[in-house]
């Protein structure tokens, strides 16, 4: 690259360049390249006369390439965490001689195929690979792409029960179909959040995949019909289990005769109050629960 500047050094007037040339002279004479592809005739160039616009390489003999299309991929990923039965195939569109090589976790191996390549049993990683071929005649450049193999996610649920007891929230990850077992009722979703309605007593729930081996979810959720009051006979404190019901509630305790013992407020959102008895004489005593949906009394025996 020749560069040419040109200053105007003096003021109040302009000026415009009217030819401008370089004379070179040099010794020897020019190395022909006749079919232009970059590589000199006289010595470097093993392919002379190669069409004009071929790519070559650093001999001059033109490169050959596979087409983009020219190879098909399907890869399995593992079917089970651990289980190494990963695999990967390779279709060729055109048959010829072909080479592969892979290396990746541990795994170094060259093998050779016409029009179908398939490697088994593989552990969940990256693995490269890389295909050359000839045609008998001509030898096509290297291509090299990256397989990966995955392995199923473990299942994943979270749960969460209404205040008011009646619907479970299930948050769920890991596969695409997902099946529930509510009380023995199967349900399948692919979705990753999903309501559940709820009854009164034991509810069993279950969640599995189609893949056993990503495991189950088991849970078992109490929703008591009525609160349930234990130890009775209470020593010296009485609990009050009410599992996922609503809270407020008003807890009133009446000796036999009627007289009211204590009253007391609850709003918090605990499943269990505890109630306290130590100093009450021995005796018959009632305990009156009233709120939301729950209102019932009931008998307890103060040792």
């Amino acid at each position: 690259e020749w560069v040419l500047t040109v200053f105007d050094t003096a003021p109040a007037d302009g000026g415009a360049i009217n030819n401008f040339f370089l004379e070179i002279c040099g010794e020897g004479e020019l190395r022909p390249d006749d079919d232009g592809d970059g590589v000199f005739d006289d010595g470097d160039d093993l392919c002379l006369g190669t069409p004009p616009g071929i790519e070559v390489n650093a001999d001059g003999c033109p490169v050959f390439r596979f087409a983009a299309d020219n190879f098909n991929l399907a890869i399995e990923s593992e079917s089970c965490i651990t289980n190494n039965d990963g695999s990967f195939e390779i279709t060729a569109v055109m048959s010829m001689d072909y080479t592969v090589n892979v290396v990746g976790n541990g795994l170094n191996i060259t093998e050779a195929f016409t029009k179908d390549y398939r490697l088994e049993n593989l552990a969940t990683g990256t693995y490269a690979v890389c295909i050359n071929g000839t045609d008998g005649i001509n030898t096509f450049e290297e291509i090299c792409f990256d397989v990966v193999i995955n392995e199923p996610e473990p299942l994943s649920v979270s749960s969460a029960v209404s205040l008011d007891g009646l619907q479970a929230v299930l948050t769920l990850s890991g596969a695409q179909l997902f099946n529930i077992e509510l009380n023995g009722n199967l349900i399948q979703t692919e979705s990753s959040e999903i309501i559940l309605d709820l009854k009164q007593g034991t509810n069993t729930l279950k969640v599995s995949t189609n893949l056993p081996c990503q495991g189950v979810y088991d849970e078992t959720v109490f929703i008591p019909a009525v609160p349930v009051i234990y130890p009775n006979p209470v020593v010296e404190t009485l609990n009050i289990f009410l599992g996922q019901t609503a809270v407020p509630l008003d807890i009133a305790v009446f000796a036999s005769d009627g007289r009211l013992i204590s009253r007391q407020q609850h709003d918090s959102n605990e499943d269990t109050i505890s109630l306290n008895f130590a100093g009450l004489p021995s005796g018959l005593y009632y305990v009156n629960v009233r709120g939301g949906t729950i209102k019932g009394t009931y008998k307890v025996l103060k040792r």
